[in-house]
């Protein structure tokens, strides 16, 4: 199913992601002004004594240090030069230094989550909106009469929902860019898409089409999650997986080198890697230095080393064991959260397990923080029945946990 290009305001849902660091302080991709530190051990000791110039002419410089081990924590500075730009709000570039204890088990398994009131079919993407204080999600599956055409959601806390786009292409992953828009994967619509002034925009289109999104004259699988870099850069992940749960079959040119993408400030799609294991998860560390994928159908998050330009380097194994491994979200302190089959998989910044947040029982999807002070956990989930098959309504989710020990990045899904 193909989605036309533009479509009118109306309703709206989301999707999660997850990220990790060691402590350390930067200067955000277009020389930001802003810091920040995350509590938690790397893989290895290190001291710093210089930032990373921004790439509008910002020059930053430090004197933490970060050591490896877990739990251990660094401290640090960063300042933009003349020059460059002001670190993204969105993206935690507040220009203070802020550091956390680090996340214990006893803490996560003290975690009980809440269910949100409302009735949906598959609840994915949830992404919080800090400059108008609202979360969005997705219902990949919300149905227009008998149509399944997917939908995103507005909450409104406490339990206020109303629909922001409906019809959206089956959308699975949201995120916003660094000006607040939202950004998406269409799931069954096969395109990313920029939704700009209540009309959906896709991105590095086909040259035969103005409503697929392509990568060397290929139409893409089925986009999945999706997130940008301060300086709009965008990654998203493009499995397979919209072809079963009741959408129309098609046919996956890119099927056997499902890829993970980002799409440059220029309309430049380059993949940056290539698998069968289902890349789905995506999001980047509280630094952005760091970029984490979650793999499907490999039950596994991989971490890669995010170059200045936003290209992606030295992929290594973050965390395994993950059944089902979903989409992901992540703390200011670089705690990365996971979407398993058998809830909210936690993981600290060296990725070590540190428990699971139960929701109801069912399978999490993904995750995001939000509320005002950025300490509301929202989740959704679908239910165990909905594996296979199209599921029917009632059989997604959201929940949310309030008070969490460690805040989210505003604007970061």
């Amino acid at each position: 199913m193909h989605c036309a290009g533009n479509h009118t305001l109306v309703g709206a849902f989301l999707v999660a992601v997850i990220c990790g660091c060691s402590s350390q302080s930067t200067t955000l991709p277009g020389g930001g002004a802003g810091s920040v530190a995350s509590s938690g051990g790397g893989s290895g000791g290190a001291t710093g004594s210089s930032g990373n110039a921004g790439s509008s002419g910002g020059s930053a410089s430090g004197s933490g240090s970060a050591s490896g081990g877990n739990g251990s924590s660094g401290s640090g500075s960063a300042s933009g030069g003349s020059g460059g730009s002001s670190g993204s709000a969105n993206r935690g570039g507040d220009g203070g230094l802020q550091t956390y204890p680090p996340l214990t088990s006893s803490a996560v398994s003290a975690l009980q989550a809440v269910l949100v009131p409302g009735q949906f079919y598959f609840t994915e993407g949830p992404v919080w909106d800090p400059k108008k204080n609202v979360l969005y999600f997705t219902d990949i599956q919300a149905h227009q009469g008998t149509q399944n055409v997917g939908a995103i959601y507005r909450l409104t806390l406490p339990n206020q929902i109303d629909a922001l786009l409906e019809p959206d292409g089956n959308t699975d992953g949201i995120g916003l860019d660094p000006q607040g828009n939202i950004i998406a994967a269409g799931f069954a619509s096969r395109e990313v898409w920029r939704l700009s002034n209540g009309i959906m925009q896709p991105l590095a289109t086909c040259s035969s089409s103005a409503s697929t999104t392509c990568y060397n004259g290929q139409e893409v699988n089925t986009p999945d999650d999706i997130t940008s870099r301060a300086d709009g850069i965008i990654y998203f992940t493009d499995p397979t997986f919209g072809s079963g749960l009741g959408l129309p079959n098609q046919t996956f040119v890119l099927g056997s080198a499902q890829g993970v993408y980002r799409l440059t400030q220029d309309g430049a799609l380059h993949v940056e890697d290539t698998s069968t294991q289902g890349p789905n998860g995506v999001n980047l560390s509280p630094d952005q230095t760091t970029l984490y994928v979650a793999y499907t159908l490999g039950g596994s998050v991989a971490k890669f080393d995010v170059q200045p330009d936003g290209s992606l380097k030295n992929k290594q194994t973050f965390a395994t064991g993950t059944t089902l491994a979903d989409s992901m979200c992540v703390d200011h302190g670089g705690n990365v959260y996971v979407g398993t089959y058998s809830g909210l998989a936690v993981f600290n910044p060296a990725g070590q397990a540190l428990g699971t947040v139960a929701a109801g029982g069912q399978i999490v999807t993904n995750c995001a923080f939000g509320g005002a002070d950025q300490k509301t956990l929202f989740i959704t989930a679908r239910a165990q029945s909905t594996l296979t098959g199209t599921p029917a309504m009632g059989n997604g989710f959201l929940y949310k946990v309030d008070s969490m020990p460690v805040p989210g990045i505003p604007g970061q899904n």
